[in-house]
């Protein structure tokens, strides 16, 4: 996903009444301005700049049992470039 663009997660926690989840990003919960942040209701905001790895970890772990979690690997690209051109490149005008 590119840099600064947000995508939605969700997690579905069977055998407990309780289907709570922490959301953390890189076993930060909630993430950070580095890694990107993770909301309470998954929604993942990539970090602006790109951090030292080009990949992130977000994990859902259940409330009521913490060794048990879900996790998806986020690929993280650079925006692709802004570019301008003039047409025509040179002209005379008498």
């Amino acid at each position: 996903m590119q840099l600064g663009t947000s995508v939605a997660f969700a997690a579905t926690v069977t055998g407990n009444a309780n289907t709570a989840v922490t959301w953390s990003v890189n076993g930060t919960v909630g993430g950070n301005s580095t890694l990107g942040t993770i909301s309470t209701a998954g929604l993942y905001t990539a970090p602006g700049t790109m951090p030292a790895s080009s990949t992130v970890t977000v994990r859902a772990t259940s409330v009521v049992n913490p060794t048990t979690f879900a996790q998806s690997t986020v690929t993280l690209t650079a925006p692709p470039p802004i570019t301008v051109a003039v047409t025509p490149s040179s002209a005379t005008v008498q």
